[in-house]
C-alpha cells in the first residue's frame, strides 16, 4: 500500500517527466513485503536536475516515515548506460522486480557476462582483504570476528547470486541452494557459510573456541572462490 502512495505521489508531482517505477529485491509483493528493508525503490525520469530533486523531498519524507529506505533516483539516459557499471545490481533487479509505474525499462537491459565477471571478481576480492585485515586486528575479539564473518557470508551469497548467471543459472531464493548451485561449478567449502547464517537465523552461539576454525574456513574459502571467479577471464 505504501508503494502505491509513493507512485501516486511522484505522479502528481513529475507528470510526464516520471517515466517509470520499479520495486525491486528479494520479495517484489508490493502488498506483503517480507520486511521494510526489502521495499527497494528505483524512479525513473525524463530529466533530473537538482530542482527536481528538491520538488519530491516531502514525498520522500513521507515514504521515509513509514521505515523505507531511501529511493534511487535516475534520469532514463542514465539507467540504460549504467549497466556497465553496476552488473551486480542490475543482474539482481533482472532477477526480481515489479514495473509499479509505467514504461518497462527493465526488459530491454543486457548485463555482458564480461562485466559481471570482473564486478564479482572485484567485490569477492575486497571481502577477502577486508577479512585477512580483521583477523589480524580483532583475532583476540571472537564476538566481532563473527559478525563479520556474518557480514561477509551474507555478501558471498549476494555476489554469488548473480555470478550464477555466467553459466546460465538462475538463482534460487535459499543460501543453501544457492551455494550448491555453484560448487556444481567449482570445489570450495560453501557449507561455511551456511553454517554462519544459518545459525544467526536461529540466534544460535558458537563457542569461542570454534570461532577461530569458522575464519579460517571463510578466509580459505573466500580465496577460493576469488581464484575461481578470476580464472573464467581466461575462459577456464
Amino acid at each position: 500500500m505504501h508503494n502505491i502512495t509513493l507512485v501516486k505521489d511522484l505522479k502528481d508531482i513529475y507528470g510526464e517527466n516520471l517515466v517509470s517505477v520499479i520495486l525491486y529485491g528479494e520479495n517484489t509483493d508490493s502488498e506483503q513485503p517480507k520486511s521494510k528493508s526489502e521495499q527497494n525503490i528505483i524512479a525513473i525520469f525524463n530529466k533530473l536536475e537538482a530542482s527536481d530533486l528538491k520538488n519530491a523531498i516531502t514525498a520522500i519524507k513521507k515514504w521515509r516515515k513509514t521505515k523505507n529506505p531511501l529511493p534511487i533516483v535516475m534520469s532514463e539516459g542514465e539507467w540504460f548506460s549504467s549497466a556497465d557499471v553496476y552488473p551486480i545490481e542490475y543482474t539482481e533487479i533482472k532477477n526480481n522486480h515489479e514495473i509499479l509505474y509505467g514504461k518497462n525499462v527493465v526488459a530491454p537491459i543486457a548485463v555482458s557476462k564480461y562485466d559481471l565477471r570482473l564486478q564479482c571478481e572485484y567485490e569477492i576480492k575486497n571481502l577477502l582483504v577486508r577479512i585477512r585485515q580483521i583477523y589480524l586486528g580483532n583475532s583476540d575479539n571472537p564476538q566481532f570476528m563473527v559478525k563479520t564473518l556474518e557480514e561477509n557470508s551474507a555478501k558471498i551469497i549476494r555476489i554469488l547470486k548473480s555470478a550464477l548467471s555466467l553459466f546460465d543459472i538462475p538463482a534460487p531464493d535459499e543460501y543453501s541452494e544457492v551455494i550448491q548451485k555453484m560448487k556444481e561449478k567449482t570445489l570450495f567449502d560453501g557449507e561455511i557459510f551456511v553454517e554462519i547464517l544459518s545459525a544467526k537465523e536461529n540466534k544460535r552461539k558458537f563457542a569461542p573456541q570454534k570461532i577461530e576454525n569458522l575464519v579460517q574456513r571463510a578466509i580459505n574459502s573466500t580465496d577460493l572462490l576469488y581464484k575461481f571467479i578470476n580464472s573464467l577471464e581466461n575462459g577456464e
